[in-house]
């Protein structure tokens, strides 16, 4: 992790950025911790702001400790003969 001055890090800022991706850099303002520059180039937006909210987390959390309320197998029985997932044979693969 690289640690840098907030006076620094405002003159270079495009610099801090690029760094960024590669390492985390921590700035520092009168020497004590400040701020977090964290690399996020091709990352999903939407999984940015999902993995920082914590509402998200809880409804997870809640949802996991539920039980399942279906199977696999009994959504499949549900399902039109046509629209069943077939079993790969081995050494064939499915089509995406």
């Amino acid at each position: 992790m690289k640690t840098i001055g907030l006076r620094e890090a405002k003159q270079s800022l495009s610099d801090c950025v690029a760094r960024s991706q590669r390492e985390e850099i921590l700035l520092l303002r009168h020497g004590k911790p400040a701020a977090l520059i964290i690399g996020v180039e091709g990352h999903d937006l939407e999984d940015l702001i999902l993995q920082r909210d914590p509402k998200f987390w809880r409804m997870i959390r809640q949802r996991r400790s539920e039980p399942t309320p279906f199977t696999l197998e009994d959504v499949e029985r549900e399902l039109p003969p046509k629209r069943r997932r077939k079993a790969a044979s081995p050494g064939r693969r499915r089509r995406s």
